[in-house]
């Protein structure tokens, strides 16, 4: 009987945290549309913990869509794709999203100094983007950098 109340105990732990959403995995795809993940590396290799990834929209002028930090691990992962869509020959809807990694004063236009990427994200439900970076903090210059 023990046995029986410890696996139904697991069971509704396990239910209450797929409904609370919590077990999501990083790279798990969304039912409603598609999301970006990456991982942010260090030149030398190691993970980068805490650092600012922005998504952008727009195709001359870019404005900041979402944001996010990466985890311990250097994985991030942005779920809102606010981006300019254009439905393409197959009929496709797609946005075009531009990512970016870390931090500079705001009166400076992120692209010019810190990595940047492009990408094409099919508005599709489960679709998943991988965009992964390698990024130096100290390569930016400290009077560019944000306070």
């Amino acid at each position: 009987m023990k046995k029986f109340f410890s696996i139904l105990l697991s069971l509704s732990l396990l239910a209450c945290a797929q409904m609370s959403g919590s077990v999501t995995q990083w790279d798990d795809p969304l039912p409603t549309g598609p999301v970006i993940v990456g991982v942010v590396t260090h030149p030398d290799g190691h993970a980068l913990a805490g650092i600012p990834v922005t998504s952008h929209s727009g195709l001359a002028t870019r404005f900041p869509s979402d944001s996010t930090h990466t985890d311990a691990e250097g994985r991030f992962r942005i779920e809102k794709i606010n981006c300019t869509q254009q439905r393409d020959e197959d009929g496709i809807w797609r946005a075009f999203v531009g990512i970016c990694v870390g931090s500079v004063r705001s009166d400076l236009n992120p692209p010019e100094f810190l990595p940047w990427k492009d990408v094409h994200v099919e508005m599709s439900p489960g679709n998943v983007v991988h965009v992964d970076f390698v990024f130096d903090p100290m390569a930016i210059a400290p009077e560019h950098r944000a306070e």
